[in-house]
């Protein structure tokens, strides 16, 4: 096992929510691969993503298709921050309606 045959196994594992790779949506980080062992971490968009474990599942499956004797899957989050817009004014014309 290398980065590059994990990447290429992660690449065809699709996030059910938003129809990308995991890979596409940078979701994989910190790759650790010893011999046929392959440890990462998994980056969610929630902490509370109802598909964690069908994501989860479905990356280790690839990975085992791929060559990998044993996957070990850390799970974490990082909540995107949303800009504020509360002292932003419309741009809608009311005249318009």
């Amino acid at each position: 096992m290398n980065k590059e045959r994990v990447l290429q196994a992660l690449d065809k594992v699709m996030d059910p929510e938003l129809g990308k790779s995991l890979v596409q949506l940078n979701m994989v980080r910190n790759i650790q691969i010893d011999e046929d062992k392959v440890s990462f971490d998994l980056i969610l968009t929630t902490p509370a993503c109802p598909l964690k474990d069908t994501i989860k599942a479905d990356a280790e499956k690839a990975l085992k298709e791929a060559g990998a004797s044993e996957v070990k899957i850390n799970l974490d989050s990082e909540v995107a921050s949303h800009k504020s817009t509360a002292n932003k004014t419309s741009m809608i014309d009311p005249a318009a309606f």
